[in-house]
């Protein structure tokens, strides 16, 4: 990670809209159609309730991570995502962290996000700054994508749309507020 910024993305930022056109170009390569917010990313990252930091390396963004507060008890990582070239040099984990660090100081107890089982290296990365599985959510894409595209994934190898609910909590909280947060 030589010679690489990790910047919160203000709404009032004067280079708004190149930084937003290349995470766009970001999401469109590393997300699948159904899974992308290219079309409405602007307006996702406007919201006041959230933010975006990327890493910027050379003077080209890198990667982002997207986040939002839904409650004051608890966030939503909604996006992460490198560029390939990218990958394996500890960005993604840079940009997790700084993101988990601004939840913190909103007194946030819980951060949650979804994942596909099949991106191993997203898992083990969740997993290693402190997230645990809560959940399987099955048919995650079942609006979106027709019934023989889940089936086709399934027998290429894809995760026929479940997806894993994982969270970390954070210390402080009382064991009968985390089961509480659980349910």
């Amino acid at each position: 990670m030589a010679n690489c910024e990790i910047i919160e993305l203000h709404r009032n930022s004067l280079n708004w809209a190149k930084i937003v056109e290349e995470i766009v170009r970001i999401e469109k390569k590393v997300f699948p159609k159904h899974e992308s917010l290219a079309k409405s990313f602007e307006e996702e990252a406007k919201k006041r309730n959230g933010g975006l930091i990327y890493s910027l390396i050379g003077g080209q963004v890198a990667g982002y991570v997207m986040y939002s507060w839904p409650s004051s008890l608890y966030a939503c990582i909604t996006k992460l995502a490198v560029k390939e070239n990218c990958r394996g040099k500890g960005h993604g984990e840079a940009l997790l962290k700084a993101a988990i660090e601004k939840c913190k100081t909103r007194k946030i107890h819980r951060i949650s996000l979804h994942v596909d089982p099949l991106r191993t290296a997203a898992m083990t990365l969740y997993k290693k700054l402190g997230f645990e599985v809560d959940s399987l959510v099955e048919s995650y894409y079942s609006s979106v994508l027709p019934q023989d595209s889940l089936e086709l994934a399934s027998s290429s190898g894809k995760s026929q749309g479940f997806f894993l609910r994982i969270s970390a909590f954070f210390k402080g909280i009382c064991a009968t507020e985390i089961a509480k947060n659980r349910m």
